[in-house]
């Protein structure tokens, strides 16, 4: 319920995000709540999830909630932008108590510890800037510990989540990302241009006061990438390869009749789409906020026409 003013910056934002918000979630609330709520709708899984929560506390020598969830505070600032057809996004949680995550992780990922142990091969641990830098890499199918993904193998799926404390807040999600956050807070760059930026600008100025959060989406951006695949000539090529062509009898008729969905497709002109810059620019933003009115969590969404087309 508490306000969430749109002065929260990060030190860094890439210039083609396409999603940026500020949320704010009592997790530890939640998590305390949590075994009651199970006990009332499924006594069985509450038995279930008290179980698999001290087998976890055993195994690693951490109580969740008092080294984990009571040390997260309650604003999350997130954004996402596309690399190809892969989903990039960094998360920075507001902790109460940083230095105690930072033990936590330490206990974690330490040397002799089951995590790193069972992380073996895909675990990396690196200092920037003084801080600690965590680097799982996340295996393709094809990839085995402690081998470098090819550029086949990164192209079906291996990617790096990072995550590392930089000024009392828990920044997680793409490696590359967490890399550029570190940077930027170390070395104290001059504000980012996205929030110099027209967007952000007028996002700050349909913010009620007490709003509970808020977003930007530009959906263009957002668009762009799904517009490239079936603009491709690799896409157009399959296309074309995969239309099915309805043959006829001697007398004209038709002997096969396809699928609708088939015939929807084969009728589907991609290689006569205009261009991507145009379809995009029929796109404006959205912006979006959340009120807490009572009992009752608005959402209400602003979808702006293009500024120029």
């Amino acid at each position: 319920r508490e306000p969430v003013s749109p002065k929260h910056r990060l030190p860094y934002i890439p210039g083609d995000i396409y999603t940026y918000q500020v949320i704010q979630l009592d997790v530890n609330a939640f998590w305390s709540d949590l075994p009651e709520i199970l006990e009332t709708i499924n006594p069985q899984g509450a038995m279930n999830f008290k179980m698999i929560t001290n087998m976890f506390s055993q195994m690693y020598k951490i109580d969740l909630s008092r080294d984990l969830f009571a040390n997260l505070g309650t604003r999350v600032i997130t954004y996402a932008r596309m690399e190809g057809l892969t989903k990039q996004e960094l998360y920075n949680w507001q902790l109460r108590d940083g230095s105690a995550i930072e033990k936590m992780l330490a206990k974690l990922m330490g040397e002799g510890s089951p995590l790193k142990n069972q992380l073996a091969g895909f675990l990396e641990i690196h200092n920037l800037h003084g801080h600690k830098l965590y680097s799982i890499k996340t295996p393709s199918r094809d990839m085995k510990p402690g081998t470098e993904a090819s550029p086949a193998a990164a192209g079906k799926g291996s990617s790096e989540i990072g995550f590392s404390i930089v000024d009392n807040s828990l920044v997680m999600g793409t490696e590359k990302l967490v890399r550029s956050h570190i940077q930027a807070a170390a070395t104290k760059r001059e504000e980012s241009p996205f929030y110099l930026s027209d967007e952000f600008k007028n996002m700050s100025k349909i913010i009620p006061e007490n709003a509970a959060g808020y977003s930007i989406i530009d959906i263009g951006r957002l668009v762009r990438p799904m517009l490239e695949i079936f603009k491709s000539p690799m896409m157009l090529s399959f296309i074309n390869r995969n239309r099915s062509n309805v043959k006829q009898t001697p007398d004209g008729k038709n002997n096969t009749q396809p699928a609708p969905m088939k015939v929807f497709v084969n009728n589907l002109k991609f290689e006569n789409l205009p261009s991507i810059d145009f379809i995009t620019s029929f796109f404006g933003k959205s912006y979006g906020f959340t009120l807490v009115e009572g009992n009752d969590i608005v959402f209400r969404t602003t979808i702006t026409y293009p500024a120029k087309r």
